[in-house]
């Protein structure tokens, strides 16, 4: 059973201060765990401390999938703020939406 409550996540982005209601999952993940989900049919990624499964949101993405698939089963909190390299942060709209795809939090490492 996953539980679940409510808070209040900001996010700064493109300048701009988003103030969005998460759901906060109490299920954490370790880094090996997310490893374990690189591939284009099971893409899961850290951005920030926090997991996401991207594989449903890989053919929708703006760019070839091939821009993300190199971030699954990693870290890409980088490349989430640097836009995979290019200099520039993801836009709000991209930022309101990852939380559809958030599994839950990383698991500080021991």
């Amino acid at each position: 059973m996953m539980i679940a409550n409510f808070s209040w996540n900001r996010m700064l982005v493109s300048g701009y201060a988003l103030m969005m209601a998460t759901t906060v999952h109490a299920q954490t993940f370790t880094r090996d765990e997310v490893a374990k989900h690189a591939t284009k049919s099971d893409c899961w990624m850290i951005i920030d401390d926090q997991v996401y499964d991207f594989t449903n949101y890989l053919p929708q993405h703006p760019a070839a999938p091939d821009v993300m698939l190199k971030f699954c089963g990693k870290n890409a909190t980088e490349a989430w703020k640097s836009k995979g390299g290019i200099g520039r942060p993801h836009s709000v709209r991209a930022a309101s939406m990852l939380e559809k795809y958030r599994q839950g939090t990383l698991r500080p490492s021991a």
